[in-house]
């Protein structure tokens, strides 16, 4: 197999360096800058110098720009590609935008793969895991057997993959940003070390789901009270310094998940977070 990459960043050069000693295996890339400390060579990568070559010498493209770029970058290499080939998008671009990268390759007969990577690349390299969808996620699949050890399909439709990814970001990335809050606002109050291990006693003490069904659970029925408590926290940011407009955020939709008065309207507490979401469902929807 003939494997190119459009852009030559942190992720292109994780990936083939892992793939680098595969037997049979070329690589080659095309890159506005080769300037990322891992130079293509290094994991054997050919270098080209514009789509038209890059894909006059491979049968599968991997997309690892920006995800800015998604869309132009499929518009510019559309013209160049050919039916058989396979287009794999890897950057975090929004399930509309890749669902209007697949429409713009598959008019060239090529296949297009939505792939996602969920883990720590630098780390994994080509052990990181996928997630693949599109009318070519098959195809990705048979062809990266044995190259990408860990990869999984979960749709047919382009963009259902980097939902996945996106909405993975959504949680730990906003999870991060609470985190730099509570941590200076605990420095500036002197009990960041205590606030830290009474945090891990209550975090380690369960693993994810029961944490996440116990939070749901009784969020969507005391949510109101939380909210509460979480804008009397707002104050305390505010009185060390800092800007607590991510807590008042927070305590908004709580706030908004009280309006739902879901307290007065469960029939029995539900026990699982899907659970709890379907009941806001039905109280948004006016079901309940």
């Amino acid at each position: 197999m003939k494997l190119g990459y459009i852009g030559y960043g942190e992720a292109a050069f994780a990936l083939s360096s892992g793939l680098s000693e595969t037997p049979g295996l070329v690589q080659a890339a095309c890159s506005r800058t080769f300037s990322y400390r891992g130079k293509p060579e290094e994991a054997g990568v050919i270098r080209c110098g514009s789509f038209e070559e890059l894909a006059a010498c491979c049968d599968t493209i991997f997309v690892t720009t920006p995800n800015t770029a998604a869309l132009p970058t499929a518009k510019a290499m559309a013209p160049f590609l050919k039916p058989g080939m396979l287009y794999a998008d890897l950057t975090s671009a929004a399930p509309k935008l890749m669902q209007e990268a697949a429409a713009v390759i598959e008019e060239s007969g090529a296949l297009f793969a939505d792939a996602a990577m969920l883990d720590s690349l630098p780390k994994y390299k080509n052990k990181v895991r996928f997630v693949v969808s599109g009318h070519g996620a098959d195809e990705f699949l048979r062809r990266m057997d044995g190259l990408l050890p860990r990869m999984e399909k979960v749709g047919d439709r382009p963009g259902e993959a980097s939902a996945i990814k996106m909405l993975r970001s959504l949680y730990t990335k906003a999870h991060l940003a609470i985190a730099f809050d509570m941590i200076e606002c605990a420095a500036a109050y002197g009990v960041e070390d205590y606030v830290m291990k009474s945090l891990a006693e209550t975090m380690d003490s369960k693993d994810y789901i029961t944490g996440m069904n116990e939070r749901t659970c009784g969020g969507i029925i005391h949510a109101s009270r939380r909210a509460d408590e979480l804008e009397m926290a707002a104050g305390m940011v505010a009185d060390a310094g800092l800007d607590p407009s991510l807590t008042l955020a927070a305590a908004e939709k709580l706030r908004e998940i009280g309006r739902l008065d879901l307290k007065h309207k469960i029939t029995s507490r539900p026990t699982e977070w899907k659970d709890a979401i379907e009941w806001v469902r039905k109280a948004r929807s006016g079901e309940v």
